[in-house]
């Protein structure tokens, strides 16, 4: 697990994600991880971050239609919809996973953090992998007022 970390997450030295495990900052599927941990790809490992803020971000949307694969969601302005270098929890995808059923919800396109719409969500990975493919046929406009 540790060396996932340091190759993935470059923003903290070797040292100090070993610091974070052995701190018990770290769990993996529930359980709290160590440093002998090896993780498996589908392991839910998650980091526990103390003293950090995100800014403020409008968290509410109304999801506008819905069938089995998709949700078309009305995103507020002035969240982003993917990580920034300050966001990483209130990002739009992020709250529509926690706020739905669908924790592998994924957008089939983005629109910028400070502009509000309409965005298509495949409910699980499985849908946006098959349709990403043909997404210019899916969606066929994109206009701004």
């Amino acid at each position: 697990m540790l060396d996932s970390l340091c190759k993935r997450f470059t923003y903290h030295s070797r040292e100090l994600w070993g610091e974070k495990i052995s701190g018990g900052f770290l769990t993996v599927n529930g359980s709290e991880a160590n440093l002998e941990t090896v993780i498996h790809r589908g392991d839910k490992v998650l980091y526990h971050v103390t003293n950090y803020t995100e800014p403020e971000v409008p968290t509410d949307f109304k999801v506008v239609f819905e069938d089995d694969e998709f949700m078309l969601v009305a995103k507020p302005a002035g969240v982003p919809v993917h990580h920034t270098g300050h966001i990483f929890y209130n990002t739009f995808t992020a709250i529509v996973r926690r706020r739905t059923d669908y924790e592998t919800a994924t957008p089939m396109h983005r629109l910028d953090r400070d502009t509000g719409g309409l965005m298509l969500f495949a409910k699980y990975a499985e849908s946006a992998a098959r349709f990403q493919k043909n997404l210019d046929r899916i969606l066929l406009q994109k206009f701004y007022m």
